[in-house]
């Protein structure tokens, strides 16, 4: 302390003009204190820099403290449990050898200063067997279309909101403890039911080219869209879908079906059904119409004055 203050007042008469020579010395002495100035001098001048280096490694290092990025332990496991039980060809990079940061198809969310999975997309990723997804309780997307599954467990993602998984080999699914869905993509499976009865959020229901023989969606008030293309559906009620827009009901075994009160339509398709009469009256914004391959003798469309194709 007592060096540093004999450097600061030597650079403040320094500042200031004065010279440490006007001291009453000898000329040798003079000299030798003028070296001894100098390089005391120095010293102090290298100071600001020294203590601007030892911020800046502080700095860097409480920054980098304090962004490390800290990922779900459970959720780790999960995933490389994936790995090893459905990525049969390995085109997934999940391993405790790297970063969480960097797997493949990941999208990770901050809960509270720990990252969570939030968004899988494993698309055409040649997944087969049964796909586990427990412990991924923050999960609110998968996509996992085209792939080989031949059963899927959800009922632990609660906060799922959309079930994307076309293009499987999936007899039977439970979306029962999956309320918060808003939308379903189960397209080319091999379902023979699907209960929807608790999925009351649900927007968006894509159930064609299954073996659907029945289909509830009573409770799904706020249903805007029903695709069940292709399956074996005698009847269905839609009467209480008052908000669907597009409704594809082709390629089933419907004698009759009554859209009277879904006047929100903008798009029908009955194709390749056995209907022998469609009253289609109050639907009046409805655009597309498609009736073909059925047993209709007449159809009406006076009303209809927004139609753009039949």
């Amino acid at each position: 302390m007592a060096r540093l203050l004999q450097c600061l007042m030597e650079n403040r008469y320094s500042a200031l003009g004065f010279s440490s020579s006007v001291r009453s010395v000898s000329r040798a002495d003079e000299k030798t204190e003028e070296s001894q100035i100098f390089n005391s001098g120095a010293w102090c001048m290298r100071l600001p820099t020294v203590f601007a280096l030892l911020f800046l490694m502080a700095f860097i290092v409480m920054s980098s403290a304090a962004s490390a990025t800290v990922y779900s332990a459970d959720d780790i496991h999960r995933l490389i449990a994936i790995k090893s039980e459905n990525d049969i060809y390995g085109s997934l990079n999940w391993s405790d050898s790297v970063n969480p940061g960097e797997f493949d198809c990941v999208d990770w969310v901050d809960y509270s200063g720990t990252n969570r999975v939030g968004e899988l997309y494993l698309s055409f990723r040649g997944l087969e067997g049964s796909l586990n997804l427990e412990d991924l309780d923050k999960l609110t997307r998968l996509s996992a279309e085209w792939n080989g599954l031949s059963s899927l467990e959800v009922s632990s993602n609660t906060a799922l909101l959309f079930l994307i998984v076309p293009g499987n080999h999936l007899p039977v699914l439970d979306v029962s403890s999956n309320t918060a869905l808003l939308y379903i993509d189960v397209v080319s499976n091999e379902l023979t039911a699907l209960d929807v009865s608790r999925n009351t959020a649900l927007q968006d229901l894509y159930v064609g080219y299954n073996q659907l023989t029945a289909l509830d969606v009573s409770r799904n008030t706020v249903l805007q869209t029903l695709d069940v293309y292709g399956n074996l559906l005698p009847d269905l009620d839609v009467s209480r879908n008052t908000a669907l827009q597009p409704l594809n009901v082709a390629g089933n075994r419907l004698t009759a079906l009554d859209v009277s009160r879904n006047t929100a339509l903008q798009t029908l398709n009955v194709s390749g059904n056995r209907l022998t009469a469609l009253d289609v009256s109050s639907n009046t914004a409805l655009q597309k119409l498609f009736v073909g391959s059925n047993q209709l003798t007449a159809l009406d469309v006076s009303s209809n004055t927004a139609l753009q194709y039949l």
